[in-house]
């Protein structure tokens, strides 16, 4: 297959040669060598503790990377693949501010959007939640925090549409070093009825098992529900290797179907399978939300937190197949003469992601984290800029570039 065709390929519509696999191999098993610790103090005797800490959103550099070994790789990734060359501000000018892009500005703590441009409502929403997210960040902060000034796009499309610009995007390829990761705009919110806030779908989540707290009361099926546009050959293909099996509860929904089961009740199941769409899809941290085996095919699409799946090991937190799902009954059938192989897989999901990397104190030190490794490598920005005074004068005068967040939403 060519260099070229590869590029133009769709996510999830391929025979892809190689998947993408993104692994910290030590990150979990540092990690979960202490799952509690003393109450905050100082960073360098301070340890993570679920759930005490999974909603500071105001930790400091010292206490982000004690509790959240590894979710920074793709960030350190981004900063080297620069090799020393700074974006400059030509590189900014060069991304047209379309389709779902938003152009911003950090400056003194405060947050600017200089331009913005929307093709539908879901782009607006998706770029409101992700400035929304931005902002919260900035907000919670310790008050001697220092932020650097800087200027960057970002982009609330779910895929990388021009990979060779220096912008952040929701995932990229592992081909597409120029594109820095940040985290989803659900994080925030997702406005959709039935689903809103990460946050709140997670509780609900908690509210539901708790209630059951009971493991081998889970329906001993596979779920999957999704439409099969976005990805068609990917999702047809595990259609027909879920065909017929005992184990199966996969079913393709339509807008006319009535086979829509909320993704809360989704984890009343044992196993819960991904697969990407589009791009990648949004579904996956929902899934991960559940004490569930998450069964994810051999993925092309990468997130800011994927580094932290593990497909083996004592810290198995997902179980791999072929993208083709040609092993997907043997994978399921395995798990179901195994069931504690299968609760230890599900355990290590709860305790990686809806724990600990997925919670709003990560959110909020990736972003930070994010902040900071853009400055290195970047140029400062300017708060003021000269405009002409139009009363015929030729003279200029200083105004603020862009508006404040404030006004903005």
């Amino acid at each position: 297959m060519s260099p070229m065709f590869k590029k133009l390929l769709p996510g999830g519509t391929s025979a892809c040669e190689l998947e993408s696999v993104f692994q910290c191999d030590t990150c979990l098993d540092c990690a979960f060598a202490n799952s509690t610790g003393p109450a905050p103090a100082e960073a360098h005797n301070w340890e993570y503790g679920y759930p005490r800490d999974s909603n500071n959103l105001g930790m400091n550099d010292g206490m982000c990377q004690a509790a959240f070994p590894g979710l920074f790789q793709d960030i350190h990734r981004a900063v080297e693949d620069r090799n020393g060359s700074k974006v400059s501000i030509q590189e900014l000018d060069g991304i047209q501010i379309n389709n779902g892009y938003i152009r911003c500005m950090i400056y003194d703590r405060k947050l600017y959007i200089l331009a913005a441009n929307f093709r539908d409502q879901t782009h607006l929403e998706r770029g409101t939640a992700l400035v929304s997210a931005i902002h919260r960040s900035l907000t919670a902060m310790p008050h001697d925090y220092v932020v650097p000034n800087i200027e960057f796009v970002v982009s609330a499309e779910d895929y990388a549409p021009d990979a060779r610009k220096p912008y952040w995007s929701l995932t990229r390829r592992s081909q597409d070093t120029n594109i820095w990761l940040m985290p989803d705009f659900a994080y925030w919110t997702w406005s959709m009825e039935e689903i809103g806030p990460y946050d709140a779908i997670v509780q609900q989540i908690i509210d539901a098992e708790e209630a059951s707290n009971c493991w081998e009361c889970k329906i001993k099926k596979a779920i999957w529900r999704g439409s099969i546009w976005p990805a068609k050959i990917l999702r047809r293909a595990l259609i027909d290797a879920a065909r017929g099996k005992t184990w199966s509860d996969v079913q393709a929904m339509t807008d006319e179907s009535s086979n829509h089961i909320h993704v809360v009740d989704q984890c009343e199941y044992m196993f819960n399978i991904h697969a990407e769409g589009r791009s990648y899809s949004g579904s996956l941290r929902y899934r991960q939300a559940c004490r569930s085996v998450v069964i994810i095919h051999e993925m092309q699409w990468l997130q800011h937190y994927h580094y932290l799946m593990r497909a083996d090991g004592e810290h198995q937190n997902y179980v791999r197949v072929k993208r083709d799902f040609s092993d997907l009954d043997a994978s399921i059938e395995h798990l179901l003469a195994h069931p504690d192989e299968a609760r230890r897989i599900a355990d290590n999901n709860v305790a990686a992601f809806r724990e600990r990397y997925l919670t709003p104190a990560a959110e909020a030190c990736y972003w930070r984290t994010l902040f900071k490794a853009w400055a290195t490598v970047s140029f400062e920005p300017q708060l003021y800029e000269e405009v002409d005074k139009g009363d015929g004068s030729g003279r200029a005068v200083r105004h603020v570039r862009g508006m404040r967040f404030e006004n903005f939403v």
